[in-house]
C-alpha cells in the first residue's frame, strides 16, 4: 500500500465514523475522528517535495533541498530577498537545487 491509498482508507474510515449514530459532541467517536484528522494531516505533510519551478518558499530559513547534479539531499538556507538557496556560512549560492521542502518537525522528547 502506498501513502495515497493509506490516506484514502483513513479518510473513508473517518467518513464512516462521522455518520455513525453515536457520533455526538464530546463522544468517543468525535475524539477518534479528531485523531484521524491529525494522522491524515501528518501523512499529507510527509514527502512533500516542491519543484522550484512551481514555487519558492514564502519565508527565509532552512529547508531540505534536492541537488539534481549530485543527486543529494541536504539542508540549505533560503534567502528570501535574493530568491536563492545558499549552502554554507559564506552564502555560496547553489544553482542546481530543483526541489525543496520544509524541515521535518523536531522530536517531541
Amino acid at each position: 500500500m502506498n501513502k495515497e491509498k493509506a490516506i484514502q482508507r483513513l479518510k473513508s474510515l473517518r467518513l464512516n465514523l462521522q455518520v455513525h449514530p453515536d457520533t455526538e459532541p464530546n463522544s468517543e467517536f468525535e475524539d477518534r475522528i479528531s485523531d484521524l484528522d491529525e494522522v491524515i494531516e501528518w501523512m499529507q505533510k510527509q514527502d512533500r517535495w516542491i519543484s522550484v519551478e512551481d514555487r519558492l518558499p514564502e519565508e527565509a530559513g532552512d529547508y531540505m533541498t534536492y541537488h539534481e547534479a549530485s543527486k543529494q539531499i541536504s539542508m540549505a538556507y533560503y534567502n528570501e530577498s535574493a530568491k536563492v538557496f545558499t549552502i554554507n556560512s559564506y552564502g555560496a549560492v547553489c544553482q542546481y537545487i530543483t526541489h525543496w521542502q520544509p524541515l521535518l518537525e523536531p522530536p517531541k522528547r
